[in-house]
């Protein structure tokens, strides 16, 4: 969690993601808020889609959201 002297980062977070089963987790550091997750299915055209369920929530000191994985290429980045 953050405390009163930790600031809030305005550069770009690095993501790590995660496969469990048939899920896929993202998260990113507590101290880059602001940050929403978005997704597509190609990666050359096509419009980048803000995730809007399920919400990031807090997991110890990072951002995190479980997605489900499908059978379909998924790409996903973070965008303020």
């Amino acid at each position: 969690m953050l405390g009163p002297d930790q600031l809030l980062s305005s550069s770009s977070p690095v993501i790590t993601a995660s496969a469990s089963g048939s899920n896929l987790t993202l998260a990113w550091p507590i101290a880059s808020a602001g940050f929403s997750v978005q997704s597509r299915t190609n990666l050359v055209s096509g419009t980048w889609s803000t995730v809007a369920a399920p919400a990031p929530q807090i997991v110890g000191s990072n951002w995190q959201i479980t997605i489900p994985i499908s059978a379909a290429a998924q790409f996903y980045r973070l965008q303020r």
